[in-house]
């Protein structure tokens, strides 16, 4: 199953910097316009085909929240 993955503390990295290992380029897209300091945002995706596979994604990256539909965020700074 394809999920999209990003990092809590993606304001800070790098556009170019994928969230984990495996990580695939999903596209990007603007945000932030509504507040009026618009920045171009790159999506990415990981492949997950079983328990096995979200497990080691958890040995990699530490804590992570699961989201409907199908959204994955690594919890490594602040969520409100």
């Amino acid at each position: 199953m394809r999920f999209e993955i990003s990092r809590a503390s993606n304001r800070n990295s790098a556009p170019d910097e994928p969230p984990c290992s495996g990580a695939l380029r999903a596209g990007t897209r603007v945000y932030g316009e509504e507040w009026g300091c618009p920045r171009t945002v790159q999506d990415w995706e990981v492949e997950l085909d079983s328990i096995e596979g979200l497990m080691a994604l958890v040995a990699e990256v530490g804590s992570i929240i699961i989201e409907k539909p199908a959204s994955i965020t690594v919890y490594d700074d602040y969520v409100e």
